[in-house]
């Protein structure tokens, strides 16, 4: 698998992630992600470097404001 297709893979499973929480901006809020680089992250445009994938994780799998 490719660069694209890797990006892609992380980008569909953010965003099924993302779904059971309150909203992206919430989500943007808690990890201090700015809203426009998190919208590159849920494109596939970008991968998150490894401190930042950990906030995202520990934010999403914390369960933290689940919808």
């Amino acid at each position: 698998m490719g660069k694209s297709g890797e990006h892609a893979v992380f980008a569909a499973n953010l965003r099924r992630l993302c779904e059971t929480q309150t909203s992206i901006a919430d989500i943007c809020r808690d990890t201090g992600i700015n809203r426009q680089q998190f919208n590159k992250y849920l494109a596939g445009r970008a991968i998150p470097s490894a401190p930042v994938l950990r906030r995202i994780c520990q934010r999403l799998v914390g369960g933290a404001r689940q919808a």
